[in-house]
């Protein structure tokens, strides 16, 4: 008997970085759309990635790969020097400097020949790549009027032009987005940001994959210092403004304190944040090779490590991880990883936002203050006690509020509104 083939309706899925390892908040929250939309949807994925980058992930995810052989990014020397010179006056980049005409080839060539029934939109900086004969689902993993807003008000005086661009790119966002089938929004207070905009979302929450509890431990403390840990990309300016903080600030107070303490900044290029003219050795955590800078003195102690393929060692032998978020929005992607390890967070308010969470009971909130966190943290290092339930309520609200299938469930039904009328 013959029986005919259902076909799945087609995304054509616009990811300009394409997921690969080192993967940082940038690639896991695509990738959580993908594996969503890959159970239902024939998923391509169309961008671009460097030569030889690990795209393995994206084949487990049930997707096919487009993909040019390129930084993303990449810009002329010239196009750098403008790029330093501009974030003098605001960090958040301009969404008109979003579109790349290889990119737009690409997904134009990917386009005709998939044939695809909805494009899939990854951030605002790719609204450009929007077809009017398609509908169009962007997945804002911040909202860039709010960023500038957030730059702003961190640093007045310096960033005081963000307020000009704050305006210019709400402008854009109503503009654009108002052309979209559908937009989603990754926490109720973007969304609410996007309502006074005009423009209606779905909240999609970013996932965390959550380690196992036999994976949690770590070398037992005993009476060495206490080890602390920041994770994060060092590409991304905020970053690189809250490594500065913990290196001019943080320590200095800790070490005032007398608490005998280590802290390991690692991340994607850590190497950018590590002090000038100290000598960089190499080494190979988890079989690859990484960046590693030291810095030895006074009570405390500094390390630097780059791109560390696997952070679980880091993890497990943490005993508190710290968010001195300077600026941005969303929701902090290493905020929530460090919650899933178990790990009690100390960070600024702007750490936890779209973090349905009680302040005090699974994380610990601070001022963007130098003396105020280091009181928080020599609060938690007197009590193991403490640290360990905050660590678990923490996970437990990981495990409550932000697994694969609430996104898996919220994104289905998202497309099936989407596609509904092309049925």
């Amino acid at each position: 008997m013959n029986r005919t083939r259902i076909q799945r309706p087609r995304v054509l899925f616009v990811a300009p970085e394409v997921p690969h390892p080192p993967f940082t908040g940038a690639h896991t929250r695509p990738l959580s759309i993908i594996r969503a939309l890959a159970d239902d949807h024939d998923v391509t994925v169309v961008g671009a990635a460097p030569a030889g980058a690990d795209l393995s992930a994206l084949d487990a995810a049930g997707a096919r790969v487009v993909c040019l052989d390129a930084a993303p990014y990449a810009r002329s020397p010239l196009r750098v020097a403008l790029a330093g010179a501009r974030q003098l006056v605001s960090p958040v980049p301009l969404i008109g400097r979003g579109y790349s005409a290889a990119i737009g080839r690409l997904v134009r060539d990917a386009t005709a020949r998939v044939r695809p029934d909805v494009l899939h939109l990854v951030s605002m900086y790719s609204c450009w790549y929007r077809d009017d004969r398609l509908p169009a689902v962007i997945d804002l993993s911040d909202v860039v009027s709010g960023l500038c807003d957030s730059a702003a008000a961190a640093h007045p005086m310096r960033y005081g032009l963000a307020r000009l661009q704050e305006r210019s790119s709400a402008r854009l966002e109503r503009r654009e987005l108002t052309k979209m089938a559908a937009v989603i929004a990754i926490n109720a207070e973007d969304a609410d940001r996007l309502r006074r905009l005009g423009v209606e979302s779905t909240v999609v929450p970013l996932s965390m994959s959550v380690p196992a509890d036999a994976e949690l431990a770590g070398p037992a403390t005993g009476s060495g210092p206490l080890r602390i840990l920041f994770v994060g990309s060092f590409l991304h300016h905020p970053n690189r403004a809250s490594a500065a903080f913990l290196a001019r600030e943080l320590v200095p107070a800790l070490r005032r304190s007398g608490l005998a303490f280590a802290l390991t900044i690692a991340g994607r290029a850590a190497e950018r944040v590590a002090p000038a003219g100290r000598a960089a050795d190499r080494v190979a955590p988890a079989g690859r090779a990484a960046d590693r800078v030291a810095l030895e003195s006074g009570g405390g102690g500094i390390e630097y490590v780059a791109d560390v393929p696997d952070l679980g060692r880091l993890y497990r032998s943490a005993d508190i991880v710290l968010a001195p978020i300077v600026f941005g929005g969303g929701t902090k992607n290493k905020t929530l990883e460090a919650m899933a390890w178990g790990k009690p967070v100390i960070g600024t308010p702007l750490a936890f936002t779209g973090i349905d969470a009680r302040e005090g009971a699974a994380f610990v909130s601070t001022p963007l203050d130098g003396a105020a966190m280091a009181s928080a943290v020599v609060r938690l290092a007197g009590d193991p006690l403490l640290r360990a339930a905050v660590g678990k309520a923490g996970r437990d609200y990981v495990l409550e509020s932000h697994t694969q299938g609430i996104v898996d469930e919220r994104v289905r039904l998202v497309y099936e509104r989407v596609l509904k009328p092309r049925a």
